[in-house]
């Protein structure tokens, strides 16, 4: 029972709890940080050596984790970013680019479609 819980429940409680902690902190240094300090609590009370050689190893892959998260994240965010510059430049390229206006002097842009050509809509 013991085995189990050092091998299987403990190393998968530890995952979860990064992956948590790195959503909300964004740092894997301090999801580390909070983990090791739980566990070498736990290790004092329990006051043993392998104890504390678990903790150690239990804070190793709570750092692994959040890294790895961390990774994930920027990989999801660089892909919406690229999924928004897309959608744009499709937009963007859709304005005619040959297409001559004339403006009145008292009217003005409201409006742009973030490629730094106007939607042409006037007040």
């Amino acid at each position: 029972m013991n085995a189990l819980l050092i091998f299987f429940a403990l190393p998968i409680s530890v995952v979860i709890f990064s992956i948590i902690l790195q959503k909300i902190f964004k740092c894997p240094i301090i999801v580390a940080s909070i983990t090791f300090a739980i566990f070498l609590i736990v290790s004092v009370v329990i006051g043993t050596f392998e104890a504390v050689v678990a903790a150690i190893a239990y804070t190793l892959l709570s750092l692994l984790t959040a890294y790895i998260v961390m990774i994930i994240s920027r990989l999801d965010e660089n892909e919406e970013v690229t999924t928004i510059i897309n959608t744009q430049e499709a937009n963007c390229t859709s304005h005619q680019k040959d297409e001559t206006i004339t403006i009145p002097a008292n009217m003005q842009p409201i409006s742009n479609c973030g490629c730094g050509r106007n939607n042409r809509i006037y007040r």
